[in-house]
């Protein structure tokens, strides 16, 4: 591999950064969605979340602003 080639493959890949995301949770009654906290975050992380709902973070993550229910839950990286 050139340097050149090394340089553009170092520019495109992505490195990961974590990052604590604020997790909203509802549920969906009569076409409305009630968040199950009054008014502020449900739970601090992912990782809490999911522990105390008993998923994986992995499911939380694909259930995240996809508007798709899970559990009867939906969730929100932000207030709705």
């Amino acid at each position: 591999m050139t340097k050149l080639q090394k340089e553009l493959l170092s520019n495109n890949i992505k490195k990961k950064v974590n990052v604590t995301v604020s997790i909203w949770v509802y549920k969906k009654v009569n076409d409305n969605f009630i968040l199950i906290n009054n008014n502020k975050p449900s739970y601090v992380s992912k990782l809490e979340a999911s522990k105390d709902l008993k998923i994986s973070p992995k499911t939380l993550s694909s259930y995240l602003d996809s508007n798709k229910e899970y559990k009867g839950f939906y969730f929100y990286s932000v207030a709705l």
